[in-house]
């Protein structure tokens, strides 16, 4: 017998609060360009769940506990920090994560002398490009040019969302509830094989 259930509160129970904050920023292989205007970041614990129905980073439902279907199924843990940059081409504020790796050529590593420089304002704003290649990223520099907008007015009015509520940089990747990560036909076999039940409850 076919078990119905409600579209709507399906689609609710694993859509983010208030929507994405901002564009996720997504590198290739072709320079980005980005304008740091914050040191500040927020930390997730993602697992990247491939399964078509997802096929995207997802959070983890226990910070690495065994409350967490994915965890539970042997996903690994994946650390990002959530830095909000401004983005000159599309002129809106996007969302870059950056593991937590130091390793050479690591973003952060290729970040961080620009980050420490960003502590001290300057003006005009540096104009970094980034790129990706595999693991390796590459980092330069450069300056607005003359009459260029570099955000200011974007900036203030996200730092206003932020500050009230409006936007959570946590909502960039979707919590999607244990009992529904389950029901996914490969996770549930992999789960079934383990032995483990899969009426789990997601962890507030």
């Amino acid at each position: 017998m076919d078990k119905f259930v409600n579209l709507i509160q399906a689609a609710q129970a694993i859509a983010p609060t208030a929507g994405p904050p901002a564009e996720l920023v997504r590198l290739t292989a072709d320079d980005t360009p980005i304008v740091l205007f914050t040191h500040q970041v927020v930390e997730v614990i993602l697992h990247y769940a491939r399964e078509p129905e997802i096929s995207s980073y997802v959070h983890c439902n226990g910070g690495g506990e065994s409350r967490c279907a994915l965890c539970l199924a042997g996903r690994s843990l994946e650390e990002r920090y959530l830095l909000p940059v401004y983005l000159p081409l599309s002129r809106s504020v996007g969302v870059l994560p950056i593991s937590h790796s130091l390793r050479p050529n690591s973003l952060l590593c290729l970040l961080l002398p620009h980050l420490e420089a960003r502590a001290e304002p300057v003006s005009p704003p540096p104009l970094l490009f980034v790129r990706r290649q595999d693991t390796r990223f590459t980092v330069s520099s450069g300056l607005l040019q003359p009459g260029e907008d570099d955000g200011a007015a974007v900036v203030k009015a996200f730092r206003a969302q932020l500050a009230d509520g409006r936007v959570r940089l946590v909502d960039m990747f979707p919590r999607i509830p244990n009992d529904r990560l389950s029901a996914i036909p490969d996770i549930a076999r992999l789960l079934a094989l383990k032995g483990i039940p899969t009426a789990l409850e997601t962890r507030a």
